[in-house]
């Protein structure tokens, strides 16, 4: 992997480093982020939001961001594709990363009808005693 770990003290860019904390540096691209990227595994990369047209499959909007979660990056995604389909009302159809109770208040204010499946809290199998959960 092309990333350093940064001791706390030191810092070649001091200024950045205050401004926005991070214990390390990729030396290939220090705008990227040491991110999980499924259950198993951490990769340096983006993560990268993008807003579909349902009836046209065509690319409304997207944004490229280096924070490894989802949450609160809705409602502000979903105000730039109404303006950009300029429409007063919007649906959106997303993933449970997406969930967050006050972006869904803050959306439906904005005129956008979210539809997000609600997260398991805990471990379902658990319950069931499947082997391994």
């Amino acid at each position: 992997m092309n990333h350093v770990r940064l001791p706390q003290e030191a810092n070649s860019n001091e200024r950045t480093h205050r401004r926005r904390p991070q214990h390390e540096v990729s030396l290939v691209d220090p705008d990227s982020r040491l991110m999980r990227v499924d259950s198993q595994r951490l990769d340096v990369c983006y993560n990268v939001q993008a807003s579909v047209d349902a009836k046209k499959h065509l690319v409304v909007d997207y944004d490229v961001i280096n924070i490894s979660t989802d949450h609160h990056q809705l409602v502000n995604d979903a105000k730039v594709a109404k303006e950009t389909l300029g429409v007063e009302r919007l649906e959106a159809t997303t993933d449970k990363g997406f969930y967050v109770m006050k972006d869904l208040k803050d959306c439906e204010e904005e005129g956008v009808t979210v539809f997000v499946p609600i997260p398991a809290t805990g471990n379902p199998h658990k319950r069931y005693g499947v082997p391994g959960a």
